[in-house]
């Protein structure tokens, strides 16, 4: 896949990603193009102008990633436990 950041706006593969209910701190920079390796995933902090993410240290292989989210506790309004 190939990421892009436009004015703060992340697209995937030319479409803008939109996270419905996600409040994401732009930080107006611009970033890539880059494609993304097979088995890699490209990581972006919510607090982006303050987030040291793969902008900074690059590509997550598949087999680093571990663990299990249980719950969205931000915002409050929204907080539940996932399936």
């Amino acid at each position: 896949e190939k990421v892009e950041i436009k004015n703060g706006y992340v697209y995937i593969n030319d479409q803008l990603l939109i996270l419905a209910g996600v409040d994401i701190q732009r930080d107006r920079s611009n970033f890539g193009p880059v494609t993304v390796p097979e088995a890699h995933y490209f990581v972006l902090g919510d607090n982006r102008a303050n987030s040291r993410d793969s902008r900074y240290w690059g590509y997550v292989p598949h087999g680093h990633l571990m663990g299990k989210s249980l719950f969205t506790f931000w915002p409050l309004s929204q907080m539940r436990v996932l399936r």
